[in-house]
């Protein structure tokens, strides 16, 4: 195992190293290996003081996918899927017509949801909105 991780890494990682790695069936997971001190449970043999010990934590683990900028939205403000499909398209410059026939729903319902996420996220004007929006996806985290 010590001469695979060596020739993929081309080195004993000193820090945690991760990996996505895709199946055939189009699946990914994310393998990680991280040095690993042990203590030893039995006494240790002059065999094993003189030996080179490396311990290695390696997980397989089903990645999980990054969440997409409605995701953070929604989460970050506490908004309805809706209101931040609203908000983020208001972000982006769509006005409330456009998303109300691309969407198929009234021009007053997408208002409505605008509204709301702006009480939501404590904003009086729309472009205060647009800008907070754009701000926390650009650092990926709420401003």
């Amino acid at each position: 195992m010590f001469t695979r991780l060596r020739a993929m890494l081309g080195s004993v990682p000193l820090t945690p190293q991760m990996a996505v790695i895709n199946a055939v069936d189009g699946a990914a997971f994310q393998l990680r290996i991280a040095p690993h001190l042990a203590d030893p449970i039995l006494p240790e043999t002059k065999l094993d003081r003189e030996r080179a010990k490396i311990d290695f934590l390696v997980t397989l683990e089903p990645a999980m996918p990054r969440p997409g900028p409605l995701d953070l939205i929604q989460r970050s403000f506490g908004l309805s899927r809706a209101e931040a499909m609203a908000a983020f398209a208001l972000a982006e410059g769509q006005s409330a017509t456009d998303q109300a026939e691309s969407r198929g729903v009234s021009v007053h319902t997408i208002r409505n949801q605008i509204k709301s996420a702006m009480i939501k996220m404590g904003v009086h004007r729309q472009t205060d909105m647009a800008v907070l929006i754009s701000r926390m996806l650009a650092s990926g985290s709420k401003s």
